[in-house]
């Protein structure tokens, strides 16, 4: 028996992590493929969900889970402390909730920590380890807002966890379903029905929603063309590509990034 756990920790990916001092934020936001957590250092500012008013004053956080659509308010200009990120199958699956969490003590020290390395250095570099570990703690205690209960309690297969982590590293290079059953010593038909029974989905279409959701991001982060992110993310081509994001998303990708606007570029929130 092998010794070391196999525990399907959460393989958080930052998109985006800075201070950013708010004047204009009193808009609604497309969904979005990401968790979002927001920590503001004085009141002024409200989270909208549904008919659910949440004020971002300290204490409180703000934890957004993927495809969640929220609407926001400013009243005044307020210093706000964002991050953008990723956890991977199956954290990534939860959604249609607004968290709140209270930063205190020990969380707020390091809250205020991380603000402070990124006023130093105008953002975060992965050579500085020390503020990549304090963020890492930071979004641990974000995902801990999360009651327990909430979480999926299902162990997914081994090999379909493999085949997953596959497709999260690989969404440029395009495999057939034999392709993925055959890393998984499995026969093609074994594989999609395990694949389906655990996921819900038929690989295809999981990754084709792991690629849609990469396309997303890249919409928000990034001036690149349609035409170049419909190849990096293993798209035929661009027209597929926007056919595919509208039905998901309800909008062409070139009028999602306009809705966005500058919103996810790496200066604000």
């Amino acid at each position: 028996m092998d010794p070391v756990l196999q525990l399907p920790l959460p393989r958080v990916l930052i998109h985006n992590v800075g201070v950013a001092h708010l004047t204009d934020w009193s808009h609604a936001t497309p969904s979005r493929s990401h968790w979002r957590f927001y920590y503001n250092s004085s009141p002024g500012a409200t989270i909208v969900h549904g008919r659910r008013l949440i004020p971002l004053r300290p204490p409180t956080a703000v934890l957004i889970p993927p495809d969640t659509p929220i609407d926001r308010t400013l009243m005044r200009p307020v210093e706000s402390l964002h991050v953008h990120f990723s956890a991977g199958y199956p954290y990534d699956e939860l959604s249609g909730d607004v968290f709140t969490l209270e930063v205190k003590g020990w969380a707020r020290g390091r809250i205020d920590e991380l603000k402070g390395r990124i006023r130093a250095r105008g953002g975060l570099a992965a050579s500085d380890h020390a503020a990549c570990v304090t963020l890492n703690a930071v979004v641990a205690n974000a995902l801990c807002a999360v009651a327990p209960d909430l979480w999926p309690e299902r162990d997914v297969d081994g090999r379909i966890r493999a085949a997953i982590r596959y497709m999260e590293e690989n969404l440029h290079q395009p495999a057939t379903n034999l392709d993925l059953a055959g890393m998984c010593s499995l026969s093609e038909s074994a594989f999609n029905h395990l694949f389906k029974e655990e996921t819900g989905e038929s690989p295809q279409d999981f990754w084709r929603n792991l690629r849609l959701q990469r396309v997303s991001i890249l919409l928000q982060r990034t001036s690149d063309s349609i035409e170049w992110i419909a190849e990096q993310t293993g798209f035929c081509d661009r027209f597929y590509m926007s056919k595919c994001f509208k039905k998901r998303y309800g909008m062409g990708p070139a009028a999602y990034r306009r809705a966005v606007g500058a919103e996810g570029r790496p200066a604000s929130a």
